[in-house]
């Protein structure tokens, strides 16, 4: 019995383009050829299954500049990949002036707090310590108030107008 298998007729072409190229050039070219004329199936959107916990994620790019393409490693922090991934996007246009067209991603994956290496992840990491059943959680991150409004202590002795300006830099 004989089988016939359907095929398109853009299948068949592309086999006889490769069997014309691997006539006359190497087997790893033949690869990089099929493999650039690849198409899209299918695009999902990747859900998180629990977006309340903080992560560090780790992003591996490749990019296109006006000077050549680059490889980049870059760590967010987010509970969600793709708002770390919209960061990305935000950070690389300023930063670098790379647009999202010419960014690939190569991988992504999730960091752990000891793993990471970013300073800018680093200081929003909390410590755990644990010493004698005890269970001490330390956040390494200070909100600095660097100009402080100095406000009337009671009603009676508010002025609404001042003859001097007001120091708002304390030491």
């Amino acid at each position: 019995m004989i089988y016939y298998h359907v095929c398109s007729l853009a299948y068949l072409l592309l086999l006889l383009v490769a069997f014309v190229y691997l006539l006359t050039h190497s087997f790893i070219q033949l690869l990089t050829l099929l493999i650039r004329l690849g198409e899209i199936l299918d695009v999902n959107e990747i859900t998180e299954k629990n977006s309340r916990h903080v992560k560090n994620y780790g992003i591996w790019i490749k990019y296109n500049s006006r000077s050549g393409t680059h490889n980049m490693y870059r760590e967010y922090r987010d509970t969600h990949l793709n708002r770390a991934i919209d960061n990305l996007y935000d950070d690389m246009a300023g930063k670098h002036r790379a647009r999202s067209r010419s960014i690939q991603i190569i991988r992504t994956a999730i960091v752990a707090n000891k793993d990471s290496k970013r300073p800018g992840v680093q200081e929003y990491q909390t410590t755990v310590t644990e010493n004698d059943d005890k269970v001490k959680t330390v956040h390494n991150f200070k909100f600095p108030l660097p100009h402080r409004i100095l406000r009337a202590s009671s009603r009676s002795l508010k002025s609404v107008f001042s003859v001097v300006k007001p120091n708002t830099h304390f030491q």
